[in-house]
C-alpha cells in the first residue's frame, strides 16, 4: 500500500477506537455526570430508575417520585379537610377556693401545633365593707390536656384564693 493511505487508515482507525472507547461496552459501570463511558452513564440511569416504590427523598428516581407523590397526597388530604384539627372553648367564672390553683380539663392537643387565646379581666372585689382588694392579672398555662390557672389573690381572713374569670379558646392545627 501507499504510505499515505496507511497513515490515513491508521488515523481513521484511531478515531474509530476513540469513539468506541467513549461509547464503551454493555457491562460498563461507574457512570456519572462527569465520568464514565456512554454505556456506563446509561447503565447508571437504568439502575437509578429501577422500579422501587419505597418512598425515599434520597433514593432512586422511582423512590423520589414515590416520595413526591406521597407528599402531594398528604397536602391534598390536609387541604380537603382544612387546616384546623380541633377547636375547644369555654369560660371559667370568678370564684374563691381553698387551693392555690384550679385545673380545667380539656381534650388532649399537640401544644406545638396549637394556639391558646384567653380573655381575662382584673377585677375589684370587696371582701368586707372596709377592705377592697385589687386583684392582679390571671396567670394561666396550657398543658397537653388541661388549662391551669393560678390564683390572683389570697384572703388571709377566709384563707381562700381568688380566681378571676376568663374565656378561653384552644385551636389545634394539622
Amino acid at each position: 500500500m501507499i504510505p499515505f493511505f496507511e497513515d490515513v487508515k491508521a488515523f481513521v482507525q484511531q478515531r474509530i477506537n476513540d469513539v468506541l472507547n467513549h461509547i464503551g461496552a454493555t457491562g460498563d459501570t461507574g457512570g456519572s455526570a462527569t465520568a464514565g463511558t456512554a454505556m456506563a452513564k446509561s447503565n447508571a440511569i437504568i439502575t437509578n430508575t429501577a422500579a422501587n416504590n419505597t418512598a425515599s427523598a434520597t433514593g432512586s428516581l422511582s423512590q423520589k417520585l414515590t416520595q413526591i407523590n406521597n407528599t402531594v397526597n398528604t397536602i391534598n388530604t390536609n387541604t380537603a379537610r382544612g387546616v384546623i384539627k380541633s377547636r375547644q372553648s369555654g369560660a371559667a367564672w370568678n370564684t374563691w377556693d381553698t387551693i392555690d390553683h384550679r385545673i380545667l380539663t380539656i381534650d388532649p392537643v399537640n401544644i406545638s401545633k396549637s394556639i391558646f387565646i384567653i380573655n381575662t379581666t382584673s377585677s375589684i372585689h370587696s371582701i368586707t365593707t372596709t377592705n377592697t382588694y385589687i386583684y392582679g392579672p390571671n396567670y394561666i398555662t396550657l398543658e397537653e390536656n388541661q388549662i391551669i390557672q393560678y390564683y390572683n389573690s389570697y384572703d388571709p381572713t377566709s384563707k381562700k384564693f381568688f380566681y378571676g374569670g376568663f374565656g378561653w379558646h384552644v385551636i389545634e392545627f394539622y
